[in-house]
């Protein structure tokens, strides 16, 4: 029988025309991706057009290995369900965990999505912007 934990960490999201923004206060664990996914899931249900992720974590980007697991199937699920077409990781060089951070959620990405890592949110906006076909700013 699998242990069943409370979510740790924070998560909020923002929309903002195609690109949602979602802001996470680490570190987090599976539970935490799986609640999130869920009412992400549920606001995007009749969207209809194609989205973008621009994952923000504050305090730690940590998390672990089964977070890393609901972080992939998320973005599976959401690519066929409700058209998520790239995800953009913000991970300062200063926040905790996110050097090792960008090699993990790059690999979870891996044959799903495109993925990207950068260092500031302007930065991830821009390819994100790019990768819907959308002017930067139209989307600001």
């Amino acid at each position: 029988m699998a242990l069943k934990f409370p979510a740790h960490g924070r998560a909020h999201y923002v929309f903002d025309g195609p690109i949602v923004r979602l802001h996470v206060e680490g570190p987090w664990n599976e539970e935490l991706v799986t609640e999130t996914h869920a009412s992400l899931r549920k606001a995007l249900k009749d969207a209809g057009q194609p989205w973008a992720l621009i994952v923000m974590p504050r305090k730690s980007a940590l998390c672990d290995a089964a977070a890393l697991q609901a972080i992939r199937a998320a973005a599976e699920d959401e690519k066929t369900e409700t058209r998520r077409m790239a995800t953009a990781w913000v991970l300062p060089r200063d926040l905790e965990g996110a050097e090792i951070m960008a090699i993990a959620v790059t690999r979870a990405y891996e044959g799903v999505q495109p993925v990207a890592v950068f260092e500031t949110e302007a930065e991830a906006e821009q390819w994100v912007a790019r990768m819907l076909g959308v002017a930067a700013d139209a989307v600001k």
